[in-house]
């Protein structure tokens, strides 16, 4: 026989269950519709810090994993939530250039009164724009290859692109490469300003590039981005999530 208070136990416990289960199932309805993706911070009653996340992806003849980096461009979109925007440009020859674009996307946040006949309309325009950008990032690998690449000048743009970011927005580069800089940086002479932006490198990976100079490249590119201001620099390992929160300096 079960005594009163083991009864008691194991409804609390169930109940708990199911109350955390609850949020993260509306989460997952909101990302479906593209409005707001799961964020505990919604449901806590704690105030969430919107994020700026700039990617800038390789799409030289020299660089193996573009796929694979599409791939993790369209996994990130369900860490996103309402406010936050993503910007992916190409890294190339001409890393400037206005038709390096890849997607400007900005997660909107659920109607509030979804009684209201309009919200059926947001919802619907926000499922078409998170479908377009699902789409746009898949299709990166259908671009022509480039011959050479200009990342100080990607990196350039992505500091004029933080410089638009709301007040309190924090920001968050992505670079997916090989990082071999062979290309004309046009942007030279112009300041480089990361201040306090999270800088993740992903899907690090060379066909030309032997484990000793890959690593001297990774040292390159982590000296430059400190100098530039970078709050913290972090390689992450291929396959793992691309962790947006801020993290210890890592080598």
């Amino acid at each position: 026989m079960f005594s009163v208070q083991s009864i008691r136990r194991c409804v609390g416990r169930a109940i708990a269950t199911i109350s955390a289960l609850i949020p993260r199932a509306l989460c997952a309805a909101f990302l479906a519709i593209g409005l707001a993706s799961c964020d505990a911070s919604q449901w806590t009653g704690k105030p969430r810090t919107p994020l700026m996340v700039v990617g800038l992806v390789d799409r030289s003849a020299s660089y193996p994993a573009l796929d694979r980096a599409s791939h993790d461009l369209m996994g990130l979109l369900d860490s996103l939530g309402g406010g936050d925007r993503l910007l992916v440009r190409f890294v190339s020859e001409a890393s400037h250039a206005a038709g390096e674009n890849v997607v400007d996307f900005t997660v909107l946040e659920p109607p509030t009164n979804t009684l209201d006949p309009r919200s059926r309309t947001v919802r619907d325009s926000a499922r078409a724009r998170l479908a377009a950008v699902r789409q746009a990032l898949e299709e990166m690998g259908h671009r022509p290859r480039a011959q050479r690449t200009d990342y100080i000048g990607g990196v350039a743009i992505a500091s004029e692109l933080f410089a638009t970011a709301q007040p309190g927005q924090r920001r968050v580069l992505l670079v997916a490469g090989d990082g071999l800089e062979n290309g004309q940086n046009d942007k030279a002479g112009i300041p480089i300003d990361l201040q306090g932006v999270d800088v993740r490198w992903i899907d690090f990976e060379s066909r030309s590039l032997g484990l000793a100079q890959m690593l001297t490249v990774k040292e390159t590119w982590k000296a430059r981005f400190t100098s530039w201001g970078a709050a913290s620099v972090a390689f992450v390992p291929t396959g793992q999530p691309i962790p947006l929160q801020p993290v210890a300096q890592t080598h």
